[in-house]
């Protein structure tokens, strides 16, 4: 089966008003600064997953 997704700590992001860079820099741990300055390219993790993510 699927796998539950994980809840993220911190705030989300006005849709009105987003952040320059990956929508979750401001709350993934993970995070370093080109995060925050460029929206990850879609990657694609597995033939049905893909992700925007420097570390996926």
């Amino acid at each position: 089966g699927r796998k539950r997704l994980q809840a993220i700590p911190g705030l989300v992001p006005s849709l009105l008003d987003l952040p320059p860079g990956c929508r979750f820099s401001d709350r993934c741990p993970l995070a370093v600064p080109e995060c925050r300055t460029a929206e990850p390219e879609l990657r694609q993790v597995t033939p049905q997953h893909r992700a925007r993510c420097l570390f996926a």
